[in-house]
């Protein structure tokens, strides 16, 4: 259960840095550039970033087929099981091997240490042994989600932090910090009852943001003030904008990597959000449940396209570099990613105002609410007036038509406005999601695509696609009461890995071949990488894009497997659980 519990905690942090696959690496690399620019360094952290995720993703199927193993009550663990766990570890360790064997011993002009062809067959037999994680691990029991609205939640509910039930979760946090910040009070509720608010998601992702912002500004104007005070965008807007800390290295690594976790909030946003939402209105939406949707899963999908900033703008510009080398185009579309985010999470205050107004048992709309939704749309709109009218207005050598000080002010407000998010909405109906371990699920359970319930839904898919396609089978559940594994979510990252992979090298074959071909860190392998495909934009953005969601995936594995493991043991967890859980 030790085990289990690190191994889970791995993969889930692993997926984070997992977003630095594309700003360390390809960043200042070139395909076609000769050897004598190949940075050996930035390439050996690139492929250092990529084992630590396969590495973690070994360990946890490792610790669910030991858990297997070990539970004598089910023995359900097969030969076969026992025969894929050992192929998937010695294709693991194969693979590292012979990379670092060719990182550590690369020279200038030399052929490679490990002949070509056996380092294209250490991708190939890896590829395969993890696209097999869902065949070919033991059946583990599974978990029973059930979730209902509640008009009247406890006054001491169990997110306080207190009380005989904290053995029971996942971290206990005192009581102060849960009723003043959104992520200690997620993390700190009873594993088995847990009452909240969909909006605490929202609050907590806008605390990542701040966190992340108070960070790079203490890192960067510590270590690099030139990277504020020379900032190339600087010409444009004439202001010191509030995120120029993290636009450049080594604070952009840090930033990328902690706003990561915005995908995974913004989504159980939306998520439980959506369900909420069906499960008040089963049969018809209104058209303000419909807004409230689709603003939620604007904000999401905006988050995942929120890790495009660092690769879209600072690249490829420096502090300090002459107006000349200004690419107005590329800081435009950073902005614009900016704008997309801000715009989605306003949208989502103000569905949850609307709604909160339109519901006439509950009456708890106040002046402030309505004042607060007023201040930060404004807020938002003037922003973007801002600096639009200076990216559009930009010429060489001109000052900014929007006087320096206005823009500075609508940083200011906008910043303010956003963190007020949590004080200053009108409260709404908590929902109550309770969790349990089933031994015999049934055997046409909910995730079937079939029956009754599919009205209660988020998304329906044919039964062919849930028992053969992890993601259609986590959306295809009913949101009253849903039985998965944990794995499940596992299985679903490698799904999304696979298929960005397959796209990235459509994509990239079709247009732009010579980034396969010749592709730099070819000189040190002497192999064609199946991972050099989406190493080079354009099909770099998608697989930023794409991959943010292994974010959400990893972290939902990591929560879920946990909350199984202190379930079934909630006073002491074996070795074992603490090794799945950190994995």
């Amino acid at each position: 259960q030790h085990f289990g519990k690190f191994s889970a905690i791995l993969l889930a942090v692993a997926s984070n840095f997992w977003q630095l696959l594309w700003l360390i690496g390809p960043v200042g690399q070139e395909p076609g550039q000769s050897v004598d620019r190949l940075d050996v360094t930035r390439w050996s952290v690139h492929t250092g970033i990529f084992f630590a995720y396969a590495a973690a993703s070994y360990l946890c199927a490792l610790a669910s087929y030991l858990e297997s193993r070990a539970d004598k009550s089910r023995d359900n663990v097969g030969r076969s099981n026992t025969l894929f766990i050992i192929m998937y570890g010695c294709s693991s360790g194969y693979m590292a091997l012979v990379y670092l064997r060719d990182l550590f011993s690369y020279q200038v002009g030399q052929p490679p240490k490990v002949r070509p062809y056996l380092t294209q067959l250490a991708d190939i037999v890896w590829i395969i042994s993890a696209a097999c994680i869902t065949s070919f691990l033991p059946e583990e029991p599974p978990l029973k989600v059930t979730t209902e609205i509640i008009d009247d939640p406890p006054t001491h509910h169990p997110s306080s932090g207190s009380g005989e039930a904290a053995v029971h979760r996942i971290c206990t946090c005192p009581r102060w910090l849960t009723e003043r910040v959104a992520i200690c009070k997620l993390v700190s509720q009873p594993l088995e009852e847990r009452i909240f608010v969909p909006r605490t998601y929202l609050s907590a992702a806008h605390e990542v943001f701040g966190f992340t912002l108070i960070v790079s500004w203490i890192w960067t104007w510590s270590l690099h003030p030139n990277q504020i005070l020379d900032h190339p965008a600087q010409a444009i807007t004439g202001s010191y904008n509030l995120y120029y800390a993290w636009d450049f290295a080594p604070a952009s690594w840090f930033a990328v990597v902690a706003c990561s976790m915005n995908v995974l909030l913004t989504w159980r946003y939306s998520w439980m959000a959506q369900t909420r939402s069906i499960i008040r209105s089963p049969e018809r939406r209104t058209a303000l449940q419909h807004f409230g949707k689709f603003s939620a899963i604007l904000l999401a999908v905006a988050s995942n396209f929120w890790q495009l900033l660092w690769l879209i703008g600072p690249v490829g510009q420096e502090p300090g570099q002459s107006v000349d080398r200004l690419d107005v185009t590329r800081w435009s579309v950073h902005t614009g990613i900016f704008f997309a985010y801000a715009a989605a999470s306003y949208l989502c205050a103000l569905a949850s105002y609307l709604e909160s107004r339109a519901d006439k048992s509950r009456d708890n709309v106040g002046r402030s609410n309505t004042l607060f939704i007023i201040m930060y749309g404004c807020s938002s709109g003037y922003m973007a007036l801002v600096y639009l009218r200076d990216l559009f207005s930009y010429q060489v050598g001109q000052p900014p038509k929007v006087r320096p000080y206005l823009t500075q002010l609508a940083d200011i407000v906008w910043i303010i406005s956003a963190a007020c998010i949590t004080s200053f909405l009108p409260e709404e109906p908590p929902l109550k999601v309770t969790t349990e371990i089933i031994d015999d699920p049934p055997t046409h359970h909910p995730s079937s695509g079939s029956g009754e319930a599919a009205v209660h839904r988020i998304c329906t898919c044919p039964r062919w696609l849930t028992e053969r396609v992890a993601i259609c089978k986590l959306v295809s559940q009913p949101l009253e009461e849903r039985i998965f594994v944990p794995r499940t979510y596992l299985s679903a990252a490698h799904e999304v890995f696979g298929f960005t992979l397959i796209v990235s090298w459509i994509w990239t074959w079709s247009l732009h071949p010579n980034q396969i071909l010749d592709h730099p860190a070819q000189a040190i392998t002497g192999s064609y990488n199946l991972y050099y495909a989406w190493d080079f934009a354009p099909a770099s953005w998608f697989a930023v894009v794409a991959c943010s969601m292994n974010v959400l995936l990893t972290w939902r594995y990591s929560w879920m497997a946990q909350t199984r493991s202190i379930i079934r043991s909630p006073e002491r967890r074996t070795a074992l659980q603490h090794f799945g859980k950190f994995s």
